[in-house]
């Protein structure tokens, strides 16, 4: 398994994850410090909730968790985008090994240039008035 993420600004590293592990915290992964580094009696008490708050006051439209379409991967970059292009430049070649495979992604990824993710990025609510348009199913083009 593979962990990445984008902003319209840049990426994380390529986090490879082995087959062998069951129930990976993601918060290990996060751009920020998480706070389960923090003392039991310094931690937020519910810093999750007091995030959704400020970010639903700071931006009108956000979507909160409940009315997210469940396995979206038409409303998810790496789905839609990101990953299909990895596999594009990645796939043409057999591998001899899993390390090499790893190595040639982590190349392709240091590749993906910052203004092609930030185009992602900024396609993205034309692509989120789609899928409302059409009510959750299938649709062509976003443009």
């Amino acid at each position: 398994m593979v962990f990445a993420g984008i902003t319209a600004d840049g990426k994380t590293p390529l986090i490879f994850v082995d087959p062998e592990v069951k129930g990976v915290a993601l918060s290990q992964f996060s751009l920020r410090k998480p706070t389960m580094d923090l003392p039991a009696r310094r931690r937020p008490r519910s810093s999750c909730q007091r995030d959704l708050r400020v970010v639903s006051r700071q931006f009108s439209e956000f979507i909160s968790a409940a009315d997210w379409p469940a396995s979206s991967p038409d409303l998810n970059p790496m789905d839609y985008a990101v990953g299909i292009y990895l596999t594009e430049k990645v796939s043409s070649k057999n591998y001899p090994s899993i390390k090499a495979l790893k190595t040639a992604l982590i190349k392709k990824w240091d590749e993906i240039d910052d203004d092609y993710l930030r185009a992602v990025i900024d396609a993205y609510p034309k692509r989120l008035k789609a899928v409302i348009n059409a009510k959750g199913g299938r649709f062509e083009n976003y443009s």
